[in-house]
Formats: C-alpha cells, structure tokens, sequence
C-alpha cells in the first residue's frame, strides 16, 4: 500500500519551489505587461503564448517519460539517470522552436520589425533551456530532493532579479527584457540544479529518445493540443478584437498566477505520491492527497476572488499589475479558469502512474476546441474569450478525468485497454 510518510513534510518545499519559480517568471512578465504599449503588450502575449506552446515538445516527448521511469525505480536511484534525460531534452529542444516561428509568421506588420526580431530571439533560447530547468526540479522532488528543488528556484529568481537590473542598468530596450532575462536566470538555474544535486552515475539507466519519445507521443498529444488551440485562440482574439484585448488578457493572467502556483507547489509534494497510488490502484492512498490538495485550492481561489477580483485600494495586484483591471471582471474568471487548472493536476499524476497516456491524449484533443470555439465570439466576449475559453477546457477533461478514477481503482480491474506499458522505458 502506498504511504503517506512524507507528503505533508514535503509540502513547504514544493511550495517554496513553486512560488520562487513562479516568482521568477511573474517579475518578467511585469516588465512584458507594464513597459511595453498597448500593441506590443498584444504582441508580447502571443509570443509568450508560443514559448508556452514550444516547451512542451521537449518536456512531454522526452522529459516525462523519464521521469514516469524512474518513478519505477527506488526512490534514492531515482535521480540515476538525470543528466542523461536533460542531454536528450537538450537535443530535443530546437523543436520548440516551431510554435515561435508561427508567432513570428503571425505577427509580422503588427509591430515594429526590430520588436518582433528581439521577441523570437528571446523566446527562442527561453523555449530551449526552460524545458530542462524544470525537468531537474522534478526530478530532484522524485529523488528525495525537494529543499535542493526549492534552491534550484531560489537560484532562478536571483538569475532573473540580477538579469533585470543589469539589462536595465545598460539601457536594453524593454521588449529584450522579459524573456531575455528568464532565459538567462533559466541556464544559470540549470547548472546549479545540475552541478549541485550530485546524482548518482548513470549505472545500469539506459536512456533513449526513440524508446522514450514512443511512450511521449500520447504525453506530447496532451500536451501540445491545448497549447496550439490557446495558441490559435489568442490569434483569433487579436484579429477579432486587436492585439490590446490579449493584452488586457494576458495582463489579468498575471494577476491569477498565484492560485496556479499554489496547485504547482502542492502538485509537486504529491505528485510522487499519487502516481504510486494510481500505479498500485491504491485508493485509500489516492484519497490521503486530494485531501490535502483540494480543500487548500478551492479555499484560496474564493479568498483570492474575493481580495484581488476587483480594483480596490486593498488589491496589490491593482498597482502591480493595473492593466489587469481595465476590463472589470476579468480577474475573476480569470481566476477560477486558473483554480480549475490548478484542479487537473492530481488528476493527471494519478492518470500517469496507471500509464493511462493515451486516455488522457484522447480526452483533452476532445477538449481542446472549446478554447477556440470561445474564440470566434471575440468580438463580442473581447477580452473575456480567452478565460471562457480555458475554463470550459478544463472544466470538460476535469469531469472526464473524474469518471476514469473508478476505472483505475476498481478492485482487481484489469490495466486500462489504452495502456501502453510497452512503450515506457526501462
């Protein structure tokens, strides 16, 4: 039977982890919403939006299946094997690129030349390395690690606080600034995740991309199906309602980011615990989690709606990050598309520890066209069509997720027909 031993200890750590790293990419997203104007606010959001869109091909293709292995394997040989995943990863990574040459075809003539040239460049190294910062943080929670995980954060937020100030002292332009400096805290994060952890040697873990990209297609599915339709719903809002609509959209995802890192941080405690629930179809163990998780997700989105859904003297995100709130309301579904997000992540874990990856490729490419159905009503919702759009995505694969649970945990059930346990690696 899979333990609780552990999970509420580890809690602090993956929260810290989460803020820092959160923290880290919030800073520079100010800059990207509060330096640049209106357009290149618009502009700024889909290059971002094609960075998120290009990091998952390298993290779900390679990354996660080697993670998903070691969690098979004991718990202090779990890092085995670390810095040859984050070497394929690397090698993998100029595949992201390929969502920043779409934003780069799509928003030529929208902003002047020299902005769009230094958001590629700058989303292009971020999409690359980002991957593999990320993929050691996990990794380091797997093994045992999750302080050293928290540091690896620690190091990418004073990357990022140094990067800004030197980047602001020698007078960059503005638009350099935000995924530039991320990109630079990202590969000092890197290396002192790397450096620092001291893995064990590679002995006996063979890892390749063809053995772990078989068992990644169904992840990258899963994956790359919403970030291209969130994608493509961000270029429908902004020929529909202008480049400012994603601005004021992108703006108030700022201001939600917190209720998304609280369900990173606590993801990251449990994580390990609910895959091995799943993996033994332990659902007393299954339950132990969600009662840790759920009650402090859905307790902080009211408490968040509440305190920094409106524009009032109290809210700090209302001087932070004042563009926000220049559509009233949008906060707050901003904020339960976030909560809701923040939902799927228990599901998710549970799903790959019983190597249901391809049930979870085919429930969210059902999903994913309700972002851009939402879309196409921009020029009426404005604003408001991409948080629609999110939260009837999530909410779709929250409930189908929740009826596959009972496929996982009933008693002597046989593995999913979906399963493709041959695919995972060694």
């Amino acid at each position: 039977m899979a333990k609780n031993s552990g999970l509420v200890a580890r809690i602090p750590a993956g929260l810290t982890d989460a803020a820092m790293a959160s923290l880290a990419t919030f800073l520079t997203g100010l800059v990207g919403v509060n330096a640049l104007d209106d357009v290149t606010r618009g502009v700024y959001a889909i290059f971002f939006t094609a960075f998120l869109a290009g990091t998952v091909i390298p993290t779900q293709l390679a990354l996660l299946p080697a993670e998903t292995a070691a969690v098979a394997r004991p718990a202090d040989e779990r890092l085995n094997g670390m810095w040859a995943s984050s070497r394929i990863g690397l090698a993998v990574g100029p595949a992201a690129l390929i969502p920043i040459a779409l934003a780069l075809a799509a928003t030529l003539g929208r902003a002047d030349a020299i902005d769009i040239v230094a958001l590629t460049i700058t989303a292009s190294v971020a999409s690359v390395v980002s991957p593999i910062q990320d993929h050691v943080r996990r990794m380091l929670h797997l093994g045992g690690r999750s302080w050293r995980a928290a540091a690896t954060s620690g190091a990418q937020l004073v990357g990022v606080l140094v990067s800004l100030g030197v980047l602001y002292l020698f007078d960059v332009p503005a638009v350099w600034i935000p995924l530039g400096a991320l990109a630079i805290a990202n590969i000092g994060s890197v290396a002192f995740g790397l450096l620092g952890a001291r893995p064990s040697p590679d002995e006996g873990i063979e890892l390749a991309l063809a053995s772990l990209a078989r068992a990644g297609r169904w992840l990258l599915l899963m994956a790359l199906g919403p970030r291209l339709s969130f994608f493509a719903a961000s270029l429908i809002i902004t020929v529909l309602a202008g480049p400012e609509a994603i601005g004021f959209a992108e703006a108030a995802r700022i201001a939600a980011q917190p209720l998304y890192v609280l369900g990173l941080g606590l993801e990251a405690a449990v994580r390990p615990h609910a895959m091995t629930a799943a993996a033994e179809k332990d659902r007393v163990s299954a339950r132990q989690h969600r009662r840790v998780f759920y009650p402090v997700v859905i307790g902080f989105t009211g408490i968040f709606v509440l305190w920094c859904g409106f524009d009032w003297i109290g809210n700090p995100f209302a001087y932070v990050v004042p563009a926000a709130y220049e559509v009233g309301g949008l906060v707050i579904v901003t904020a339960l598309a976030s909560g809701m997000r923040s939902a799927l992540l228990p599901h998710m874990a549970e799903l790959l520890g019983a190597r249901s990856e391809r049930r979870l490729a085919m429930v969210t490419l059902k999903a994913t066209p309700l972002q851009v159905l939402l879309a196409l009503t921009a020029g009426w919702t404005g604003a408001f069509a991409r948080p629609l759009g999110s939260t009837l995505d999530y909410g779709a694969r929250l409930v189908a997720h929740e009826s596959w649970r009972s496929v996982i945990y009933a008693p002597d059930a046989d593995p999913p027909p979906e399963t493709d346990k041959q695919d995972m690696p060694a």
